[in-house]
């Protein structure tokens, strides 16, 4: 399951370039809606010039980066995209090298060193072995919250009175801690080997540890000849 981009332009060319900007960065993209939410969406500063399209996107989509020209860039209009919650703008006309220097921060938490994705869409969770993704077996509405609360704050730990909060809402102080337990345990098989990324914080929760990332190696660079 790659991370997938919602482009939306009419510039075809722009398409092209974006399209092409992503797939180096192992993202795949889309100029139609579909299904589940997309982890980036990119749209000409034209497209979503009104407010609504720009909530309608940031709906669509874990981030949103808008594209404008020189004349874009160099206005008060910046700041209206920003305040109407885009996380970044970028010059429509910027060098592919560039942008992709540019995108690869908002898609390097859906990055392969990933073993854990979930669409709180549909509710469906994937988990990675190697370099293939499978589906894993359903995950009640509960279990699956539980396990989004976990993906939104990777590293972090969730102590069990806030999972209680957070699950039980009203009902919190009617529930015995240990329930949050059992429903961690449950998690944790239906995810399989991915699920030992769940760690028990004795005494306080629960936290989820993501693998790092395998450091990249130095490209290999020809020696430069001595003039002579």
């Amino acid at each position: 399951m790659p991370a997938r981009a919602l482009v939306v332009t009419a510039d075809k060319a722009l398409f092209a370039k974006l399209k092409g900007v992503l797939g180096r960065l192992g993202c795949a993209a889309e100029a139609a809606p579909g299904k589940g939410r997309y982890e980036l969406a990119l749209a000409d500063w034209d497209a979503v010039r009104s407010g609504p399209a720009l909530r309608a996107l940031r709906r669509a989509a874990a981030a949103v980066v808008v594209l404008g020209d020189a004349a874009f860039l160099g206005g008060a209009e910046v700041s209206a995209a920003l305040a109407g919650g885009a996380a970044d703008v970028l010059l429509e006309t910027a060098a592919a090298e560039a942008l992709a220097e540019r995108l690869r921060p908002h898609l390097a938490r859906f990055g392969p060193e990933r073993l854990l994705r979930a669409d709180a869409s549909t509710r469906r969770v994937w988990t990675r072995r190697g370099a293939s993704w499978r589906e894993a077996q359903s995950v009640p509405p509960r279990e699956f919250e539980l396990l989004r609360l976990l993906l939104e704050h990777p590293g972090a730990v969730l102590t069990r009175t806030l999972l209680l909060e957070r699950l039980w809402r009203g009902n919190a102080e009617r529930v015995n801690p240990e329930t949050v337990d059992r429903h961690v345990q449950r998690l944790r098989r239906r995810l399989g080997a991915a699920g030992r990324l769940i760690a028990t914080v004795r005494g306080v929760g629960y936290r989820l540890d993501e693998p790092a990332a395998e450091p990249r190696s130095a490209p290999c660079r020809a020696p430069k000849r001595r003039k002579t």
